[in-house]
């Protein structure tokens, strides 16, 4: 049936989560200059400090577990097992989310909304909208399968 779905869908779906859209309201803008990328510029996120500081791990870390972070580093100064801990709990947010941002701030600019959700698209087109319907977030989640955003690798460029 999965593959029946897929074959004759013309959506695309995507899942935003809670935490992408914590991460995307978070991220730095700037103008990089026709000097470094040609013709008049554009706009950009840097990609040393997406979030302000260079430790993008940690930033991803403070931004999605607030205390959970605060009290790590309270405990790091006095415990070598709590910086590993802090470190591991960093880089799997790290490799959990990073990757998918590019396409959740397509869906937020394309949709022109922050809210979390199932969202689909023409599959030529990049015209996301919410699906509020109940029968089509149920189809979505078949298509996307268990992972939804979790690994942005196996779905960022897979159409149905």
């Amino acid at each position: 049936m999965r593959k029946q779905l897929r074959k004759f869908s013309d959506q695309e779906y995507y899942h935003l989560t809670e935490e992408q859209v914590k991460l995307v309201r978070e991220l730095h803008f700037s103008w990089a200059g026709g000097s470094e990328i040609g013709y008049d510029g554009a706009p950009c996120v840097g990609s040393k400090r997406p979030f302000g500081n260079s430790d993008v791990a940690y930033d991803i870390l403070e931004i999605l577990e607030p205390e959970s972070y605060k009290e790590l580093q309270e405990a790091m100064d006095h415990d070598e097992l709590a910086e590993q801990e802090l470190e591991e709990k960093a880089f799997a947010l790290y490799e959990r989310y990073y990757g998918t941002l590019a396409h959740a701030l397509q869906v937020i600019v394309a949709s022109g909304s922050f809210e979390p959700g199932v969202y689909r698209c023409n599959r030529y087109c990049r015209n996301y909208e919410l699906v509020t319907d109940e029968k089509e977030i149920f189809k979505a989640k078949i298509i996307l399968g268990d992972k939804h955003a979790e690994d942005e690798a196996d779905t960022r460029y897979r159409k149905y």
